[in-house]
């Protein structure tokens, strides 16, 4: 805030709008890569490989993965910046937190079946940790030799189908999260046009300088030995490859637990909500434009408040189950 001045230049604080405005560059630019790819091992591969051919084709990929990479940095940041201000106090906004914290691991998630849709050295090295965790059960270790590091595992189009829709469901889910995060708050959904503006250069800009390339094609036969990893997505993976997989898999689903409950952990009690004096209410509405969990309303004159006779002007009015005692109505009265 020192270096930027003005709120409308600092990036944290439009950190989480940012991220859905780069969820629906995701969602364009996956319907867009959608219509050029194919289901099977090779075919998806030589798919993406003619992307990577064609100008447009390759720039929409660079923005997908690069923008989904961004998602998860400008969602993190988003949640930092809730959590240093104690910004989950309320019943309220501790559902808000929950929900975010379950879109940032589905978008960790989808990203995760992004890569492995692409089927090369990446993808055989997720297949590879899949199949070590199917291993203790029998099934799962037939299903693992089967379709995912047998010598010769087919065409593969049935599995390559079935973790693209995952990919789907996932970013549809995302999308439920987010929208449910949101519904309640009166601030815009999206950044200032600047902001906009200043992410949509920087994506095609490092999609033009940096494009994503490709890896050798995944080998049924081979172990992967090195490769690149995104540190935003792939992070797991060399935990999940070693000796250490089942205590990674068990921080993996604890850890979103533990930053779920952590709002209960920390609190107190719950503040008292709010309470309005009917005597020193005008009837200016301030209150109710600033409160941004439509827990204010005013009362039409004439009317009646608790069975009295209502001033001639309107009186605010509380709905205490979405109040989350967050104070600004009480910044926003001036009487």
């Amino acid at each position: 805030r020192r270096l930027s001045g003005p709120d409308r230049l600092n990036p944290v604080v439009h950190a989480g709008t940012i991220s859905v405005f780069l969820l629906g560059v995701v969602v364009v630019t996956g319907l867009y890569i959608t219509l050029f790819f194919e289901f099977g091992f090779a075919a998806s591969y030589d798919s993406v490989a003619s992307m990577e051919e064609h100008p447009i084709q390759r720039l929409m990929r660079a923005l997908h993965r690069y923008s989904s990479a961004a998602l998860v940095l400008t969602t993190l940041v988003h949640g930092w910046k809730v959590f240093t201000s104690r910004r989950f106090v309320g019943p309220r906004r501790r559902w808000r937190w929950a929900s975010g914290i379950a879109s940032l691991t589905l978008v960790w998630l989808a990203g995760v079946t992004g890569y492995w849709l692409i089927w090369d050295r990446r993808a055989a090295a997720i297949s590879e940790a899949v199949a070590q965790l199917l291993k203790p059960t029998g099934g799962g270790s037939r299903f693992a030799v089967r379709n995912l590091v047998g010598v010769s595992p087919g065409s593969g189009s049935g599995l390559l189908l079935a973790i693209w829709f995952a990919h789907i469901i996932l970013t549809i889910v995302i999308g439920w999260f987010m929208f449910r995060h949101l519904r309640r708050s009166k601030q815009p959904w999206l950044p200032p046009r600047a902001w906009m503006i200043v992410m949509g250069l920087s994506l095609v800009l490092a999609g033009l300088l940096v494009p994503v390339g490709m890896l050798g094609p995944a080998r049924p036969d081979q172990l992967v030995v090195d490769m690149p990893l995104d540190p935003f997505v792939l992070f797991l993976l060399p935990p999940l490859l070693s000796g250490w997989r089942w205590i990674a898999l068990l921080i993996m689903v604890l850890a979103p637990l533990v930053v779920v409950l952590v709002p209960r952990m920390l609190r107190r009690e719950d503040p008292d909500v709010v309470v309005i004096d009917d005597d020193a209410c005008t009837g200016c509405e301030l209150c109710v434009i600033d409160c941004p969990f439509d827990a204010l309303s005013m009362t039409s004159p004439p009317g009646e408040v608790d069975g009295q006779p209502a001033a001639k002007h309107g009186i605010a009015l509380l709905d205490a189950d979405q109040c989350v005692a967050c104070g600004i109505c009480v910044g926003s009265c001036a009487f």
